[in-house]
């Protein structure tokens, strides 16, 4: 599965990212000046076990 970057790969993530809702949701902890530089998935793939810690 495409775990980094997944932006890249799916163009309505490409365009998530600067969307003003998710913006302004993420900039009210850092401020305005931000940078997405990085992104991953984190998933389950079908039939595995789940790990209980």
């Amino acid at each position: 599965m495409y775990h980094s970057q997944p932006y890249l790969l799916f163009i309505f993530l490409s365009e998530m990212i600067p969307h003003p809702t998710i913006l302004d949701a993420v900039e009210a902890i850092p401020g305005p000046d931000i940078l997405c530089r990085h992104g991953n998935f984190f998933t389950k793939e079908a039939n595995t076990v789940e790990f209980s810690h």
